[in-house]
């Protein structure tokens, strides 16, 4: 284990706009960490590149790519805005998604690895989140999946403060209904490391 205190996040970049969105994500936790972004070129795409050879076709990628990536960090930083100066590195690996990503997870002990999914649901979301979902199975630390929020799918609460004990569920709670809602604006800064919880 690391005794390096500095926290570490590791984005995949696909450089597709699930990737814009892993690194937005990525961005907005990352104001005092080590921000790692990946992209990794699949057999699929090491073969549509330009070049004779594999050596040739390697070489191309591992010239244009990472400027890209410098880019897309540069449009998602602006995107997410106020950031402080970030220590960023990009990368470029060749082969399985979900296995470079945690390789380079695994080599710099990332404490939190972002990538994108699709918003999709059912057939195509194993489909298109592939990676997404191997790498929820298999990476050594816990996994974001990131997304574009979208709750116009999903009706809003009639009720969306829970029944209070004894109380009819069916009949429309009266005017005035004691209901127990907390909201507490908290600083953790003073916080006596004894006690349980903030100072309130």
């Amino acid at each position: 284990m690391s005794t390096n205190t500095e926290t570490v996040i590791v984005a995949g970049d696909d450089l597709a706009e699930t990737g814009m969105t892993a690194l937005r994500d990525a961005l907005r936790r990352a104001p005092f960490a080590h921000l790692h972004v990946v992209h990794v070129v699949n057999d699929e795409d090491l073969g549509q590149a330009p070049g004779e050879t594999l050596l040739e076709r390697q070489t191309h990628l591992l010239e244009h790519l990472p400027p890209k990536l410098w880019d897309r960090v540069g449009v998602a930083g602006s995107e997410v805005g106020g950031l402080p100066e970030l220590e960023v590195s990009v990368h470029v690996r060749f082969g399985a998604p979900s296995k470079a990503i945690n390789q380079i997870a695994a080599d710099y002990d990332a404490d939190l690895v972002v990538v994108g999914t699709h918003g999709r649901r059912g057939v195509q979301r194993f489909v298109l989140g592939s990676v997404a979902e191997a790498l929820v199975r298999t990476a050594s630390c816990p996994v974001l999946i990131a997304r574009p929020k979208d709750h116009s799918g999903v009706r809003k609460s009639e009720r969306p403060e829970p029944a209070v004990a004894g109380e009819d569920i069916h009949r429309q709670r009266p005017e005035g209904a004691h209901v127990y809602v907390s909201s507490q604006l908290m600083t953790w800064t003073k916080r006596d490391v004894d006690a349980i919880g903030p100072g309130w």
